[in-house]
């Protein structure tokens, strides 16, 4: 993730990384704990940020791992309402039920 964001800034793009919750020290309030079901996170962070961006600025999400799973089950329920141009799911499991 790091190397990406390096090399895409570089590139003039600018990255914002999202994290699950609790990691790197950050707090944790009320009962939402991380719950790799959970897509609101995502809904709610790409509606504030596609509201902040020009109108005609791309506006893309790539997951890695257990994000990429996150990235897709958002993607595969929002359909037409999803607020992302693009995602890129990298080495995410296709059936976690399996």
């Amino acid at each position: 993730v790091k190397e990406f964001v390096v090399r895409k800034t570089k590139e003039g793009h600018t990255c914002i990384v999202m994290i699950a919750r609790g990691l790197m020290d950050t707090p944790v309030r009320g009962w939402n704990v991380f719950h790799g079901a959970r897509t609101n996170d995502i809904e709610l962070s790409s509606k504030a940020i596609r509201h902040a961006l020009h109108k005609h600025t791309l506006l893309a999400g790539v997951g890695f791992s257990m994000g990429a799973i996150i990235l897709s089950n958002y993607v595969a329920r929002s359909g037409t309402d999803c607020h992302l141009d693009a995602a890129v799911a990298v080495s995410g499991g296709l059936d976690m039920r399996e």
